[in-house]
C-alpha cells in the first residue's frame, strides 16, 4: 500500500514548498494535499514528485524500509546529523564495500580499454 504522506515530509525535508513541488509536477497545490489526505494517485504523478523530489517511487511503498528508517535514522539538530540506531549500519557498510570492489574493477578494466585504444590507433597510423 503506498505512503503518500511521505510527499509532504520529503518535501519539507528537502526544503521545497508544496506550491513549488506542485508546479514542478504540473498539478495544483491543492491536487497535491487532495493526494496525500487520499492517499492516492496515477502512478505517472507520482513518478514525477519522486523525480522532483529525488527519490524513489519505491520509497512511497516500501513499509520494511520505513519502518528501518524510524528505527535507525538519522537525526538532525542545528546542522549536526547524529545517527540513532546502528544495528541498522551492517548492510549499508557491505554494500558500501561491495561499491567500492565494483568501482574499482571497473575502473581497472577502462584503463586497459584505454591502453587498447591507444595501440590500435597507434598500429593504425
Amino acid at each position: 500500500m503506498a505512503n503518500l504522506y511521505l510527499i509532504k515530509a520529503l518535501a519539507e525535508s528537502k526544503n521545497i514548498p508544496i506550491t513549488q513541488l506542485a508546479q514542478a509536477v504540473g498539478v495544483s497545490e491543492q491536487q497535491i494535499h487532495l493526494m496525500v489526505r487520499k492517499n492516492s494517485t496515477k502512478i505517472e504523478t507520482l513518478e514525477k514528485i519522486a523525480r522532483v523530489l529525488n527519490v524513489s517511487v519505491s520509497v512511497f511503498f516500501d513499509e520494511d524500509t520505513t519502518e528501518i528508517r524510524q528505527a535507525g535514522r538519522d537525526y538532525v539538530e542545528d546542522g549536526k546529523i547524529e545517527h540513532k540506531g546502528t544495528e541498522y549500519n551492517g548492510p549499508v557498510t557491505i554494500a558500501d564495500e561491495a561499491l567500492r570492489a565494483e568501482n574499482e574493477r571497473l575502473k581497472e578494466e577502462l584503463l586497459e580499454a584505454r591502453k587498447e585504444i591507444i595501440n590500435l590507433m597507434k598500429e593504425k597510423r
